[in-house]
This record gives structure tokens, C-alpha cells and sequence, in this order.
């Protein structure tokens, strides 16, 4: 499901656990995630 999103950057902080996701598209309007160093404990990103 495609977004017409340009480049934005949403902060989701709804779990408690993690500071910050940051949700980004890309140049090859790939939806990507940035992530604090504690998420990765938790899930594993699909790219």
C-alpha cells in the first residue's frame, strides 16, 4: 500500500520500552525505519 508521503519523518512514542521510531520513505519510496539503540532488543525490522 503505497503512500503519497514525501520524506516525512513521523515520532511514534506509544510503547514505553522504546524512545523513539522514526518512520521515513526513502528515495526508492521504501517506507524505512530509524531506531533507537533499544529497539532492536525488542523487534527486528523487515526491509
Amino acid at each position: 500500500m503505497a503512500m503519497p508521503l514525501e520524506k516525512s519523518r513521523v515520532l511514534l512514542k506509544n510503547i514505553p520500552e522504546i524512545e523513539v521510531i522514526i518512520m521515513y520513505i526513502d528515495d526508492n519510496g521504501m517506507l524505512r525505519f530509524e531506531l533507537t539503540p533499544g529497539f532492536n532488543q525488542y523487534i527486528k525490522p523487515q526491509i
